[in-house]
């Protein structure tokens, strides 16, 4: 993930398939993690609180708290599609973002065409390819 992109919530929605909901940088830490818990409350999926390009907080479904040096990035993006648990304030610093990752998500889709494929199919914990096709 970019530096100018963070801080940022990203949200595993699929395997391959994240969300990127591009945070306030006047937000205290404090705030984004109380955001972050509340939005796994709400979606039950697992989020990563990207502060900066070393430091990550990843909370699961249950709620539980791990702390990591990389940012969750990586898959098809889908920014847009969740909405935060309360009303966030957009300045100019997070518009100017907001822009950057649209630019850069369409520029990762134009590189890979378009998705094919039944998102209910998609099994957790799937590597890519080496699941049992009996499975499938």
């Amino acid at each position: 993930m970019l530096p100018e992109l963070v801080p940022a919530l990203v949200t595993r929605l699929r395997p391959g398939l994240r969300h990127i909901m591009l945070l306030p940088a006047i937000a205290s830490k404090s705030a984004l993690l109380t955001l972050t818990r509340k939005q796994v409350r709400a979606n039950r999926l697992e989020v990563a609180l990207v502060l900066s390009v070393v430091e990550t907080i990843y909370v699961d479904r249950e709620g539980n708290e791990f702390f990591g040096e990389e940012p969750a990035w990586g898959g098809i993006v889908l920014p847009g599609s969740l909405r935060p648990p309360w009303p966030l304030p957009r300045p100019p610093e997070l518009q100017r973002r907001e822009v950057l990752l649209l630019q850069q998500v369409i520029t990762a889709q134009r590189n890979l065409g378009y998705v094919m494929g039944d998102p209910k199919k998609c099994v957790e914990g799937d590597a890519g390819g080496d699941r049992d096709p009996a499975r499938a």
